[in-house]
């Protein structure tokens, strides 16, 4: 477990690193492409806060237009590759190992509600379930795409939003 921290310290340094020198940078397409590669992490498994990043950008006055698309196409691209490992392993989508709470809750409200729950793909915590059991129950590979898309376009939007009017900027 130790390992496991210290490798998780040593990421995320690195993680800092990069974030330091990407707004030490002109506005560009690497900032952009960063910042889709870290949404797209922090939609997987991987505890990445991407809207901290967003917000840094913002505050080192990049444009918000090229962010919000940058970080709603990368959290849709991570959110869609978990849909697919739902997908896959659907044979124990109904099986999870070990069952939670978090699970039970995001099953039942996915019974519900069915695809709409992807709106919400965006929560902490239980957004993931509910974009893995859209996939393992074979929900639409479409509908799946435009619903996670709406939700992570308006999360990030409201966060960007919020930036701009309590910092007083500009928003194009």
């Amino acid at each position: 477990m130790e390992l496991l921290i210290n490798s998780l310290d040593e990421v995320y340094s690195w993680l800092m690193n990069v974030m330091s020198w990407v707004t030490s940078q002109p506005e560009g397409w690497q900032g952009w492409l960063i910042l889709f590669l870290v949404a797209m992490l922090a939609a997987t498994i991987i505890p990445l806060g991407s809207e901290i990043w967003v917000l840094t950008l913002l505050a080192a006055q990049w444009s918000p237009v090229p962010l919000l698309i940058a970080a709603t196409l990368g959290n849709t691209t991570g959110a869609m590759t978990t849909f697919a490992l739902g997908r896959w392993g659907s044979r124990s989508i109904h099986r999870p190992l070990p069952a939670s709470r978090r699970w039970h809750w995001a099953m039942s409200r996915y019974q519900i509600y069915g695809s709409w729950t992807l709106l919400f793909s965006w929560l902490p915590l239980v957004g993931d379930l509910l974009v893995l059991i859209a996939g393992g129950l074979r929900a639409s590979w479409w509908l799946s795409l435009i619903l996670i898309s709406i939700g992570k376009f308006v999360r990030y939007g409201a966060v960007i939003a919020t930036y701009l009017m309590t910092s007083q900027q500009q928003f194009l």
